[in-house]
């Protein structure tokens, strides 16, 4: 309730540090990324894709607001676990844009510089 109360980031990083602690694996993903990017992983066989959407909550808090302007997330930075024996084959953005990869031993890391309403990341695995 803390949370929820105060949107505490530090009662946020204890509850994320306890959930590592006690869970018998690393999280498919982590985003560093604004609370207003909002994303969810989809798994079929070898292929990831996290869908990250632009959602500020704006047009809930005002009856009959008329948004024409949704500021861009900058610098997400996205880690995905890799499942042990399976190596990258592709990387790509759904929505045109451009990205920076980095393949690391056990993830990858992917650098989306910017994100205006919606964007995709696809990873394919072998």
């Amino acid at each position: 309730s803390l949370f929820l109360q105060q949107n505490s980031r530090a009662v946020g990083d204890l509850l994320r540090g306890l959930i590592a602690k006690a869970a018998p694996e690393p999280p498919p993903y982590r985003m560093e990324a604004p609370a207003a990017l909002i994303a969810n992983l989809s798994i079929k066989d070898n292929t990831r894709i996290l869908h990250m959407a632009n959602w500020t909550g704006n047009k809930l808090e005002r009856a009959g607001a008329n948004e024409y302007y949704l500021s861009p997330v900058e610098n997400v930075r996205v880690r995905l676990a890799l499942p042990q024996g399976k190596r990258v084959s592709k990387v790509e953005l759904l929505a045109p844009g451009a990205s920076r990869k980095e393949l690391k031993a056990s993830s990858l890391e992917v650098l989306i510089p910017r994100i205006r309403t919606y964007q995709a990341l696809r990873v394919d695995l072998e």
